[in-house]
């Protein structure tokens, strides 16, 4: 691989980066491999820089903590860049014990989303069988009153159960969201340290 060849797959790995952002780092490397060729070939650089799919790798993981740290990020953007983390993480040489440790990590973000989707679950059905109940109490009011007013009191209990568990639900959401995302990061800091020591 020469290095035209290697600034267009390093540049076709960071498309998801902003343009300047990923314009700054191909022109790090550009010239690093520019700098390099003054006392190794042109191959002996690149194959020391090693593989661009790799180094897109951890610079977005980078770009992707930074992005988490930031107050302002939604959390549509927070919950991409966890992945992004988690891809520069898998990216990276590690030993057994580490990828162990992703692999538990990874069942733990299933588990979080798992119960987050069965919380929301429950809200809605007791919303929905409360307005259910309602309508149908509504419904018989000519047949039987006191059997109407009984599935309306239901109704609005069951309808009122599930409002109450809807007002923490955002505030679980991004407990969760926190807890996962902060030792993700953690992890990859560990990693990345692990890294510096070993080269």
């Amino acid at each position: 691989m020469n290095k035209n060849q290697f600034i267009m797959t390093l540049s076709k790995h960071l498309k998801r980066l902003p343009a300047e952002e990923r314009d700054d780092i191909l022109t790090y490397y550009s010239e690093f491999i520019d700098e390099g060729m003054t006392m190794k070939t042109e191959n002996e650089v690149i194959a020391e820089i090693g593989s661009p799919k790799r180094i897109a790798r951890e610079v977005t993981a980078d770009f992707a903590i930074k992005e988490l740290n930031d107050k302002d990020t939604s959390v549509k953007r927070r919950s991409t860049t966890l992945w992004w983390v988690m891809a520069g993480i898998l990216s990276s040489p590690v030993t057994l014990p580490l990828m162990v440790v992703v692999a538990l990590l990874m069942v733990a973000a299933v588990v979080s989303l798992t119960l987050v989707v069965c919380y929301a679950v429950v809200f809605i059905a007791f919303t929905i069988s409360g307005l259910g109940a309602a309508i149908a109490g509504i419904l018989i009011i000519p047949e039987n009153v006191a059997s109407s007013f009984f599935f309306v009191g239901i109704g609005f209990v069951a309808m009122a159960i599930g409002g109450l568990l809807m007002l923490p639900f955002k505030t679980f959401c991004q407990f969760l969201f926190k807890v996962i995302s902060g030792t993700i990061q953690k992890l990859y800091r560990k990693i990345q340290s692990k890294r510096g020591v070993n080269q």
